[in-house]
C-alpha cells in the first residue's frame, strides 16, 4: 500500500501529485445510518461550509492512498500525521485493537519519511490531554475536503471548514479542534450528509498515551 501525504501549505495537491488523476481520487470513508432521523439540522457542515483562509490551519494534511482513496489527518509533529484506521488499514501504525466491523478504536499515525520545516504554512497541532472531559458545550471547528453536496461524488478542490461537527465523505481522518486543539478524529457518518445526520469521532483524549507511545508526541 503507497501512502502520500500533502500539506494544506501547498497551494494544491494536484501541485504535489501532478501524475495523479484526480477525478478517480474517491474519498474513504465508513457509513452507519441513524436509527432515527434527525429532527434539526445543524447551522452548518463541512459539506457546505466556507473556504477556509489560506495557511491558517497549517496542520491539516490530506492523505492519498494508492492514488486513489482520500483521507484528512492533522501534523502532530516534524514526522507523524495523525488519522483514522480505516484510512490506512494494512500499513502504517494502526490502533492494534481497531476492529473494521465495529469501528472501535478508529485511530492510526504516519510515520513520513523525513522530518518537515516548520514555518508559518506547515505546523503542528497540539492534542488534548487524557485528562481532558467531554468538551460538551464547546464550540468545535471542523475542517476538511469532504464533499460540498449529496449530489457530488468528488472530494473538494479546496479546504472548507464549518463551526459545527458534522462532516461528510472525504472528512475521514480529519481533525475537530476546539480553541486550537484536536480533540476529535473524523471517523464515521451518513451517506446522507445534507440530511444533519450525526457524525461520529475517535475521542483524541481516549487515545493519548497510545499515540505518544507509538510517536513520542
Amino acid at each position: 500500500m503507497k501512502t502520500a501525504v500533502c500539506f494544506f501549505a501547498i497551494l494544491g495537491c494536484t501541485l504535489a501529485f501532478p501524475k495523479l488523476d484526480w477525478s478517480n481520487i474517491e474519498a474513504k470513508n465508513v457509513y452507519i445510518e441513524p436509527i432515527n432521523p434527525v429532527d434539526d439540522i445543524p447551522g452548518g457542515r463541512v459539506i457546505g461550509g466556507t473556504i477556509v483562509t489560506p495557511n491558517a490551519h497549517p496542520y491539516q494534511a490530506a492523505i492519498i492512498i494508492n492514488d486513489r482513496s482520500f483521507c484528512g489527518g492533522s501534523l502532530i509533529s516534524t514526522r507523524w500525521v495523525l488519522t483514522a484506521a480505516h484510512c490506512t488499514s494494512g500499513s502504517v501504525i494502526n490502533h492494534g485493537s481497531y476492529s473494521s466491523s465495529t469501528l472501535n478504536n478508529d485511530v492510526s499515525v504516519i510515520n513520513l519519511p523525513s522530518a518537515v520545516t516548520l514555518n508559518s504554512n506547515v505546523n503542528t497541532i497540539a492534542l488534548a490531554p487524557a485528562s481532558s472531559g467531554t468538551f460538551v458545550g464547546s464550540q468545535a471547528y471542523l475542517t476538511g475536503w469532504g464533499r460540498t453536496s449529496d449530489s457530488s461524488n468528488a472530494v473538494s478542490p479546496v479546504l472548507r471548514g464549518v463551526s459545527t461537527v458534522g462532516g461528510c465523505n472525504g472528512d475521514s481522518g480529519g481533525p475537530l479542534t476546539v480553541n486550537g486543539v484536536e480533540v476529535g478524529i473524523v471517523s464515521f457518518g451518513s451517506s446522507s450528509c445534507q440530511a444533519g445526520n450525526p457524525t461520529a469521532y475517535a475521542r483524541v483524549s481516549s487515545f493519548r498515551s497510545w499515540i505518544t507511545t507509538n510517536t513520542g508526541v
